[in-house]
């Protein structure tokens, strides 16, 4: 005993030292008792026939699962002066021929199918390995755990917190527990094991000595033992590992094939998608599944390809553009790839045209932009000159105290609960979004987005370097997006989804009922969270207005986005907010006191007004001059033979032109229809190419009753010219 505890000292002051134990010849075996104990001391005890053999003798190892793996280690393990019996379970890969070729007796030492389990564990085994798919690991395990007495598990799987969580919850106290990862196969480690890592972590070990036997089997071999805890394993092997399947099977999907003028580096390639081929694609889905860093990996690796594509593109550009110049000397610009890879808003290249032809003396009517056409209540212009005298420093970067107190009282009214921490002020709601994707998008995650959409949501996505994924939605659901589609679309790499309601060009409203069957979806996927835009939902004509972050279990995942714009009709003042949990919200305040530092504070002492002092009169009349505005424009289009579903908010028509898109009138895009209303009728409209969604205009109505009246004739005659 004595000898055993100099030992154990010995091993924790000296981790360089390896202690195996000391043990007689006449096989007696460390155990533990706690009889009249109040803590567990080592003692010797007898050993027990039924269960253990004497130390000197060799290991009896049983191997769960005879694929490549099984056989490779059981082949090993059987010259290393272990006794090996395996089982394969699998009914469908029956590999008896091959024990029998490897030396193994069927029903001796050998075992083919699930009913014969209990025999493979009569054979009193001091250690069970199991070489399983990482896919079918807890069904294979759970069929063993009744059986299990005292024996040592071991799994060998290619990820590791998957079955540390598994065994800590199947098996039995009673069993010690071993996570273990070999860092080579039967092809790396065909001729040797000398230098190769070979990971473990002791999950629960109290038989120190048949735990160190088994290891000591690797380092006899050669193998770089690297005690290290699973998560640790998962989140190296995701940069390695799992990087290294993705890059094989990539390749294999190029379908590469030798040449007579290979390179060197072309060869290695092809060996390393030969290699990767012999592992199965379930093996490399589950290094996918079932290691939390890999989808990291995935999104990184998807980044770093991006990145290097626009390098050869710039440089292109860059050969390109030094061609076109022709001239030595003259300093070229390179612009920011991401900034290359915006497209101009159309609704702003439609206005300018609009604008250009105006100034050639052409009256010419813009239905493109949209803004109010009539001022913000009297007090919010009173409040404003106030705070010119008043009111003219920089104010705190998330906005007046007050204000943002005010916005708090009025998402109350809509059923949310924000503190005005939870609030950011910033110039815009556009600058609001921005800095929300910005915040919380990265390189490689994908943010969903219903088409049509507002023009700027993907190029804001685009500028945060994730990647826009775009939902199209039918014309008979109004354009909304259905449960059945978002959950087809989520993936592991969705981070964020976008909401615009209402609608933003389509001007329809999610019902609460619409809205609730998303935020069910949602509960299923807890790594995506939701932009709800609700700028317009003071533009309303039927029905309530239900903020998305109001749902059942969706505010903390919700950030909501509303202004002053259209409800107030304060477009110049430039005012809107983002509201949402405090550490995204402290974010989004870090990108802006580097960027804009706070919004005017003219703008919000008149914000403050606004919401303090404006009667709801002004939203009951402007919403029944809007109303009656969208009426004029669904009369005239019913004249040109086009029918729409009823907008019920926002101050939109978006209509099907795809009608007019014929051989006959010669047009083959909406682009090309609204340039013809342009020239022809002189009317301003967005084409749907503009919102994701070809085929489709828009309409704002956001203009006075006369000039929306002859807009609309002139669009009703150019579009019943097109017919006939």
């Amino acid at each position: 005993m004595r000898c055993y505890h100099a030992l154990k000292h010995l091993s924790e002051i000296a981790p360089f030292i390896r202690v195996i134990g000391s043990y007689p010849r006449e096989a007696v075996y460390l155990g533990r008792e706690s009889e009249a104990h109040s803590v567990w001391r080592e003692v010797l005890y007898p050993l027990p026939a039924s269960s253990s053999h004497p130390r000197s003798q060799r290991l009896r190892v049983g191997i769960v699962g005879y694929g490549r793996f099984g056989r490779f280690l059981s082949k090993h393990l059987r010259e290393g002066q272990s006794d090996v019996w395996a089982i394969n379970l699998r009914e469908e890969e029956d590999f008896t021929q091959e024990a029998v070729a490897d030396g193994l007796v069927p029903e001796k030492n050998y075992y083919q199918g699930y009913n014969n389990i209990q025999k493979f564990l009569s054979n009193t085994l001091d250690v069970i390995v199991f070489t399983v798919s990482v896919l079918s690991f807890e069904e294979v395990l759970t069929s063993f755990v009744p059986y299990l007495t005292t024996e040592l598990i071991v799994d060998v799987l290619s990820v590791k917190v998957h079955p540390y969580q598994i065994m800590k919850k199947l098996v039995h106290e009673s069993c010690d527990v071993l996570c273990s990862h070999p860092m080579f196969g039967p092809d790396s480690g065909k001729d040797s094991w000398v230098g190769l890592p070979f990971m473990y972590h002791k999950i629960r070990v109290k038989d120190f000595h048949r735990c160190a036997r088994f290891l000591s089997f690797f380092e006899g071999k050669g193998c770089r033992m690297i005690s290290m805890s699973c998560s640790e394993h998962d989140r190296i092997a995701s940069a390695s590992q799992f990087i290294t399947h993705l890059t094989a099977r990539v390749l294999s999907a190029l379908d590469l094939k030798p040449s007579d003028i290979d390179t060197k580096g072309f060869k290695t390639l092809l060996a390393l998608v030969e290699s990767a081929n012999k592992d199965s694609f379930d093996l490399f889905f589950a290094l996918f599944k079932h290691n939390e860093f890999s989808s990291q990996q995935l999104r990184l690796m998807e980044s770093a390809l991006n990145k290097v594509k626009d390098q050869l593109y710039e440089k292109e550009a860059q050969q390109l553009l030094a061609k076109e110049r022709g001239q030595e000397g003259e300093k070229e610009i390179v612009f920011n790839s991401r900034v290359e890879s915006l497209a101009p808003s159309r609704t702003a290249y439609i206005t300018d045209i609009a604008r250009k032809m105006k100034e050639q003396g052409i009256d010419v009517i813009a239905l493109s932009v949209g803004q109010p056409d009539f001022e913000p209540p009297l007090n919010v212009t009173e409040a404003a000159i106030k705070a010119c005298r008043d009111h003219t420093k920089y104010t705190e970067v998330n906005g007046l105290s007050v204000l943002r107190q005010e916005i708090s009282k009025y998402l109350k009214t809509k059923n949310t609960e924000y503190s005005p921490e939870e609030i950011l002020c910033s110039s815009g709601a556009k600058q609001s979004i921005f800095q929300a994707v910005l915040a919380l998008c990265r390189p490689g995650d994908e943010v969903l987005i219903p088409a049509p959409y507002w023009v700027s949501y993907p190029e804001i996505t685009k500028l945060s370097g994730a990647t826009p994924k775009f939902v199209e939605t039918l014309e008979e659901d109004n354009f909304c997006l259905t449960p059945e589609q978002l959950e087809r679309e989520i993936t592991l790499n969705t981070r964020l989804l976008i909401l615009c309601n209402p609608s933003n060009p389509t001007g329809h409203v999610y019902s609460r009922d619409q809205l609730e069957k998303l935020a069910s979806v949602l509960e299923r996927h807890p790594q995506v969270f939701v932009l709800s835009d609700e700028i317009y939902e003071k533009v309303l004509f039927e029905g309530e207005h239900i903020s998305f972050a109001s749902l059942p279990g969706m505010h903390d995942r919700t950030l909501t986005v509303n202004g002053f714009s259209k409800g107030f009709s304060m477009t110049g003042y430039r005012l809107g907010y983002l509201a949402g949990p405090k550490r995204i919200i402290s974010a989004c305040a870090k990108i802006q006191s580097h960027n804009t530092t706070c919004p005017s504070s003219i703008t919000q002492y008149a914000a403050i007004s606004a919401l303090r002092d404006t009667d709801e009169s002004y939203f009951t009349e402007s919403n029944a001059g809007f109303k009656k505005k969208r009426d004029i424009v669904l009369a005239y289009l019913k004249k040109a033979g086009v029918e729409c579903p009823v907008p019920t908010g926002a101050f939109y028509v978006f209509f099907s032109v795809k009608q007019f898109l014929t051989e006959a009138t010669g047009l083959t895009t909406s682009e090309e229809l609204c340039v013809y209303l342009l020239e022809k009728c002189h009317v301003g409209l967005v084409p749907g190419e503009a919102f994701g969604l070809a085929g489709f205009v828009r309409v704002s109505y956001a203009t006075s009753v006369p000039v929306l009246e002859e807009a609309m004739e002139r669009i009703t005659k150019g579009l019943l010219e097109l017919k006939h």
